[in-house]
């Protein structure tokens, strides 16, 4: 089931709350992205799951809730998604921007130049629409620019091999934005 940002909140809320009735004695920072971070921005975007970038393990109690809260909403099993956790904790920098506030755990998500060089990093075909969507709101809309923002997000060695690696992507990207291109 595809969960906008109303869903998204009421479904942590629920969350939030099954751990505090079940006694939990936890506060976990969650770093999130994908989907649902950009449901965050756009009231229109929709996602099957929360992508947990970090921590990679969340405790065991948390996410037997989110199961449970899973087979109670139709959701996907996975609805809380950490299979595309970082193994290291990421720079807070990453993940400034607070949405949610809760007794047990806290959302954060990257703002948006950040997710933008994430989908650029990741440059998957599935993430194109993002990718451009993203750039318009930005102003990404040359290599100079996105260079600039993959060295602000990652170092010097990692925003070149990203560069090299999806120059492809990236020319998709820039063609998109064109007028006339497509969306």
């Amino acid at each position: 089931m595809k969960m906008r940002r109303a869903d998204i909140l009421a479904h942590l809320v629920e969350l939030d709350n099954a751990l505090s009735d079940h006694g939990a004695c936890l506060l976990v920072d969650v770093k999130a992205a994908g989907g649902a971070a950009l449901a965050f921005y756009w009231a229109d975007r929709a996602t099957e799951d929360i992508d947990v970038a970090y921590p990679k393990d969340l405790p065991a109690d948390m996410l037997e809730a989110a199961r449970r809260i899973a087979a109670k909403r139709k959701l996907s099993l996975t609805w809380i998604n950490t299979s595309v956790a970082y193994l290291e904790k990421p720079p807070e920098r990453m993940f400034s921007k607070n949405v949610y506030n809760g007794k047990r755990f806290r959302i954060y998500i990257p703002d948006k130049e950040t997710l933008f060089a994430m989908k650029i990093r990741a440059g998957r075909e599935k993430d194109l629409r993002d990718t451009v969507r993203l750039a318009k709101d930005i102003g990404a809309t040359d290599s100079e620019s996105i260079a600039m923002l993959l060295r602000r997000c990652y170092t010097e060695r990692v925003a070149g091999l990203v560069e090299q690696e999806n120059k492809g992507f990236i020319a998709i990207v820039l063609a998109r934005l064109q007028p006339g291109g497509h969306k």
